[in-house]
């Protein structure tokens, strides 16, 4: 490996290959670590309401299998 250069290797479903960056780009990474900080509150925010939604979404389906488990069970049927 070439003094002064970092590698990183990148997968691609058809190939592989080799993106090179600079060691001076590091001074640039380093301020961006504030805002990746950020950008992860928002991915969790994100996340807490995907959760949220589903939850909310499967609710009515949840109550009507129950119910008609319930029926089911009454009725004598074994499940």
């Amino acid at each position: 490996m070439k003094r002064g250069k970092d590698v990183l290797w990148i997968a691609t479903p058809f190939n592989i290959r080799r993106a090179r960056r600079d060691t001076n780009d590091r001074a640039e990474t380093g301020s961006r670590i504030g805002s990746n900080a950020s950008m992860t509150e928002y991915l969790i925010a994100a996340r807490a309401v995907i959760i949220l939604w589903t939850n909310l979404a499967v609710m009515p389906v949840e109550i009507v299998f129950d119910a008609i488990e319930a029926e089911l069970e009454h009725r004598g049927v074994e499940l």
